[in-house]
């Protein structure tokens, strides 16, 4: 009984002990990664939809298309690029965006 305990007592501490945060990654890693995150959100995104539905008894077709325009400013993006990577790296980034 007493071993029980202790087993459950372990695992309970094993389950509630946060991990440390910090970095996960090399440098050059992160600023890869995070280029790749700030460009990826710089895009211009499309979606097209097609539906059909009914209202008054009635079948009616429906359709859009909505274009996303980013209008962050360059200074915003590389600030993005800079926070991310001291985020996963913990080291400045070396390189501009």
């Amino acid at each position: 009984m007493r071993y029980s305990i202790t087993i459950l007592l372990f695992g309970l501490v094993a389950c509630t002990t946060p991990e440390p945060e910090g970095p996960s990654m090399s440098l050059d890693e992160a600023m890869e990664l995070c280029r790749a995150e700030v460009e990826e959100q710089s895009r211009t995104k499309t979606t097209v939809g097609v539906g059909v539905g009914v209202s008054d008894g009635k079948v009616r077709p429906t359709g859009g298309i909505r274009i996303g325009i980013d209008l962050t400013s360059d200074d915003q993006k590389q600030k993005n690029f800079e926070s991310c990577v001291v985020k996963k790296s913990g080291q400045e980034a070396t390189e501009a965006l």
